[in-house]
């Protein structure tokens, strides 16, 4: 199979298809002493509850329960022993959880924690058959062989692209789309990438046109999902290549954590409180016709 570069898009994940979000706990109550923020990390350790970190706590993390109640500060925000100087990404290692503090180094929650099979941040994801899935953050989607031999190649068209072509005009555009994450589709047919993009009303308007919208809606400002969706797209490996077989879109800032169909997203409560929802993604399909139906 040759390396193919094409750009495509889609209107729907498929025909009769949705992609759904059912949230099944929430971390956190309004009374906790802080809440995760407008862009959040989140790791599921199983039996042992939820690791939280945000843009606003900085170097600390939060600890939840399995039932998603406060627990406790897991660290400090500094430089010397459990402290942090930034809010860290998480993976699993091979000998417990590690850190990973953007522009800094991996820092391991237990003594001896090794660096291999970390899952949580990378841009790459191992398929049961041995191929390798990448993407870029402007959705270049590669697929490799087990030996990183290239098969193929696929660019999304995501909305709010535009913000990453150069200006020629004078007039940057502001906040382009961006993919978040890549994850196997949870029923084994692929991949699927999750992106973040500006709200369509928004995606072509310029940086200062972006801040002058932030500021007519200062009393939302810190709720990205008033100005934001995220996108889920769905691409298989078929015979004759890679291909899209559609793509569906949230409200809210939907994320795929850890492995298989756990995800989680961030909502504004009464109060102006930010809270994290965990549940389950699902693929729905309901018309005849459709792929795998």
């Amino acid at each position: 199979m040759s390396m193919v570069f094409s750009t495509v898009s889609a209107i729907q994940l498929c025909a009769g298809c949705a992609v759904e979000f059912e949230p099944q706990v929430t971390l956190g109550t309004r009374d906790d002493p802080a809440g995760p923020g407008v862009l959040a990390e989140v790791l599921d350790m199983g039996d042992q509850g939820y690791l939280v970190s945000s843009d606003i706590l900085g170097g600390v993390v939060i600890v939840y329960d399995e039932e998603g109640r406060y627990q406790r500060e897991l660290t400090r925000e500094g430089e010397g022993p459990g402290e942090l100087i930034a809010a860290p990404h998480f993976a699993i290692g091979t000998g417990g959880i590690l850190m990973f503090e953007p522009g800094h180094v991996a820092r391991s929650m237990q003594p001896g924690a090794g660096a291999a099979n970390l899952r949580g941040w990378q841009a790459a994801i191992r398929g049961t058959d041995g191929m390798i899935w990448t993407s870029s953050p402007f959705g270049l989607v590669e697929l490799y062989d087990e030996d990183l031999a290239p098969l193929d190649s696929i660019q999304l068209e995501l909305p709010g692209m535009e913000g990453w072509e150069a200006p020629r005009d004078g007039r940057p555009i502001g906040w382009p789309a961006q993919v978040n994450d890549i994850r196997l589709a949870p029923d084994g047919s692929g991949l699927w990438v999750f992106a973040m993009a500006p709200e369509e009303r928004l995606a072509a308007l310029s940086v200062e046109e972006l801040r002058d919208e932030m500021m007519a809606n200062a009393a939302n400002a810190g709720a990205v999902e008033q100005v934001a969706d995220a996108y889920v797209y769905w691409i298989r490996l078929d015979p004759d290549g890679l291909t899209l077989m559609g793509r569906d879109n949230f409200d809210t800032l939907v994320r795929p954590l850890g492995d298989g169909d756990l995800a989680y997203d961030l909502f504004e409560t009464p109060d102006g409180n930010r809270r994290v929802r965990v549940g389950r993604l699902s693929l729905t399909r309901t018309a005849p016709g459709s792929p795998d139906s």
